[in-house]
C-alpha cells in the first residue's frame, strides 16, 4: 500500500507521487509548463515576471520550473546568436533582482522576525 500525501498544489490527499502533485495537478501544471515553453521559445532572455504576466502562469510556478531544471536563464541573447549563456552568478543576481523588485511592489506586510524575507520561497516542511 502506497502511503498518502497532501498535494502541494490543492491540498487533496492523494497516493505519494514522486513529485508531491495529484494527478489533476500535475496535468495542469504540465499545460502551463507547455504554455511557458512555447511563449520563451519566441521570446528568449524574457525575465520571470514578464512571462508570468503573457502567460498567465504564476510566478511561483515558473521558479519551480527553473529550480526543477525545466528551465534555465540563458541570458539576453543567449539563444541561438553566437553569445555565451549567462554565467551562474550572473543568474543568480538576476533572480536576486527580480525577487527585490516583486518585494517592493508587494503589498502585503513585511515578515516580523526573525522569518526569512524572501519573497516566493519557503521549506516544504512548513
Amino acid at each position: 500500500m502506497r502511503p498518502i500525501e497532501s498535494c502541494k498544489g490543492c491540498g487533496q490527499l492523494f497516493g505519494f507521487l514522486p513529485r508531491g502533485y495529484c494527478a489533476d495537478c500535475l496535468d495542469a501544471r504540465e499545460e502551463q509548463f507547455a504554455v511557458v515553453k512555447e511563449w520563451l521559445f519566441e521570446h528568449r532572455g524574457a525575465s520571470i515576471s514578464a512571462a508570468g504576466e503573457a502567460t498567465g502562469v504564476p510566478d511561483a510556478t515558473i521558479m519551480s520550473f527553473i529550480r526543477e531544471g525545466r528551465l534555465e536563464f540563458v541570458g539576453a541573447g543567449g539563444g541561438g546568436d553566437g553569445r555565451a549563456p549567462a554565467s551562474e552568478a550572473d543568474v543568480k543576481e538576476r533572480i536576486r533582482r527580480d525577487l527585490e523588485q516583486r518585494a517592493t511592489r508587494d503589498p502585503r506586510p513585511a515578515p516580523q522576525g526573525g522569518r526569512s524575507s524572501h519573497v516566493g520561497m519557503r521549506s516544504r516542511d512548513r
